[in-house]
């Protein structure tokens, strides 16, 4: 309810013109940036929102305080799945910054083992830490309202099982992810070369990120090729 996004007026990126961005009609929307963007915080904040429901209060004030349109998110309370990389990767980054924005009351379960884990939201919606390691088998079965995903899909069967579990609720996905530390991947051929229609992306830049020290990144990556 109280998390509030950074916007500058263009040229310069907007993590909140990002995340309204995320809550468009686009199926798959890819939020890429380096360190220090901001995209993880957007992540958890959006991941959230839908657990909780549009019809939450804490939603609502969520919504105003960062001038968005939430309509798309669902009324009630949802099933959200955060994918990351590894189990470790989950602990670490992503359990970490959901941490900071769920509400009180909520309960964990297995949140410090590096296996699957749940929030329970007081009002009843889950969100549920998964893993790309799990491989195909671990993303079958369940009816989901949104995915977020954390850096870029390693498994792409896996993210076509995770595609299909959004079928029942008309659900959504997000990414947030650094893009290239892997190369040219299956994710630029199918995404980005011929982005198919349902698919939306933007970038967001750690210097516009007025939480952040321009000064201290830009000397830090300065110290950094041009190819990186």
């Amino acid at each position: 309810a109280h998390a509030r996004l950074w916007h500058r007026e263009p040229p310069r990126t907007s993590q909140r013109s990002a995340a309204q961005l995320a809550l468009s009609p686009s199926r798959v929307v890819f939020v890429n940036g380096g360190n220090r963007a901001g995209k993880t915080d957007l992540g958890a904040q959006w991941a959230i929102a839908h657990a909780m429901g549009r019809d939450h209060p804490h939603t609502q004030a969520w919504l105003r305080a960062n001038d968005l349109d939430g309509r798309r998110i669902q009324r009630t309370p949802g099933i959200v799945w955060a994918v990351s990389l590894t189990f470790p990767d989950s602990r670490r980054y992503v359990r970490d910054k959901l941490d900071k924005y769920l509400p009180a009351n909520t309960t964990r379960r297995n949140w410090t083992a590096e296996n699957e884990a749940e929030a329970v939201l007081p009002g009843g919606g889950k969100i549920l830490c998964k893993a790309w390691a799990q491989g195909r088998g671990g993303f079958q079965g369940d009816a989901i309202h949104a995915a977020w995903v954390d850096e870029e899909p390693g498994d792409q069967p896996a993210w076509n099982e995770l595609l299909m579990r959004l079928a029942d609720y008309d659900g959504r996905v997000l990414v947030t992810f650094t893009p290239g530390l892997m190369g040219l991947t299956w994710v630029y051929d199918r995404y980005v070369k011929d982005a198919p229609q349902g698919i939306a992306s933007c970038a967001i830049f750690g210097v516009d990120n007025p939480f952040v020290s321009a000064d201290v990144l830009r000397e830090l990556l300065a110290q950094f090729g041009a190819h990186e």
